[in-house]
């Protein structure tokens, strides 16, 4: 992947996650720009202290995390070249914490976007 840019991972490997960001080089995962993760800990408790050496090293590389439930079931990173504004964060951690709300969020987020709102 040297030199080269992918724009979205999703990650469900039953588990093997964790082997997977614990043994990834930065640059590696510094190539990707957002990652969208399922981990496994909410079903094998024994997971949870590698989800969150996990999640530590993302966020040292700068990535910006996100749970999307109240369990790390989908948590989002995203590059720190590409973590947009605090607003646009704003409105994507309410999208994906509250699905009810979503569209709601998004409609305002664009329209801030097109300088309508």
């Amino acid at each position: 992947m040297k030199g080269r840019t992918v724009d979205l991972v999703k990650v469900d490997i039953e588990g093997a996650e964790i082997d997977l960001f614990l043994k990834a080089d930065n640059e590696t995962l510094l190539s990707a720009r957002q990652f969208t993760v399922e981990f496994h800990d909410f079903w094998y408790p024994e997971l949870r202290d590698g989800t969150e050496q996990v999640k530590d090293r993302m966020r040292e590389l700068g990535f910006w995390t996100m749970r999307g439930t109240p369990n790390n079931k989908d948590v989002l990173f995203v590059h720190p070249d590409h973590q947009g504004s605090g607003w646009q964060r704003l409105v994507v951690g309410a999208g994906l914490r509250n699905l009810n709300g979503a569209g709601r969020a998004l409609n305002l987020g664009l329209r801030k976007i097109a300088g309508k709102g």
